[in-house]
């Protein structure tokens, strides 16, 4: 009888903490700001840059080239949101992983860590935003 009582203990509270835990996500809003959208996806030519959601690769419009003096990519991306809302995204999220924005301006944004360099330029097509990401070392 001890043996079960000690037993049933450890699973009522393991039950308990799983179902809190659980829980926590229901009562969570959805956000919809842009920031906390990302994807599970990364940049082509990079491992570690998201893409923010509701972008969506032009595949024809890849470039990737690698040297022995360096490598360079580039990406072409369209999407519905703004210019200014994809640009908000990456100043906000790229510092987190150890960029520094060192030049922003209407339509293009460059950030560099290390001996990296990524530019981000954007313009309008019809009715979508295009992002070209280029990124060298």
């Amino acid at each position: 009888m001890i043996f079960f009582t000690k037993n049933f203990s450890k699973f009522f509270l393991v039950f308990c903490l799983t179902f809190t835990l659980n829980s926590c996500n229901f009562f969570n809003k959805k956000s919809t700001d842009l920031s906390a959208k990302i994807s599970a996806d990364f940049i082509n030519g990079s491992l570690d840059i998201p893409i923010a959601k509701g972008l969506e690769i032009i595949s024809d419009e890849e470039i990737e080239f690698d040297s022995s003096s360096g490598s360079f990519s580039s990406s072409t991306y369209q999407s519905k949101n703004s210019i200014e809302s994809i640009k908000k995204f990456y100043a906000e999220t790229l510092p987190q992983m150890g960029w520094d924005l060192v030049e922003f301006s209407n339509h293009s944004s460059i950030f560099k860590r290390e001996n990296q360099t990524l530019k981000i330029e954007f313009s309008k097509s019809q009715k979508q935003t295009l992002a070209v990401f280029i990124l060298t070392n």
